[in-house]
């Protein structure tokens, strides 16, 4: 059977909580990873959205990831309406 494997910041409860209300468990967790961070100061929304031509935007930062997990199987079929 197939699945859909994700990861999500540890520190993210509403975002857990979601994935887990779709079927999704948690398989791992590693706790010395790292992630990166908008940290626009005081640039303009604008130019934070420009990651590509301002790479100073974004900061390393040591976080916990966990890895969540689904199995899943064929479609089910359709309800007629």
């Amino acid at each position: 059977m197939a699945g859909i494997i994700l990861q999500v910041e540890e520190a993210n409860a509403a975002a857990r909580a979601l994935y887990a209300s779709l079927g999704y468990q948690q398989v791992h967790a590693r706790t010395d990873a790292s992630v990166l961070r908008l940290c626009p100061g005081e640039r303009t929304v604008a130019s934070a959205l420009m990651l590509a031509s301002n790479p100073a935007l974004l900061r390393e930062v040591p976080s916990t990831v966990v890895t969540m997990a689904k199995e899943i199987g064929k479609p089910e079929p359709a309800k007629a309406r």
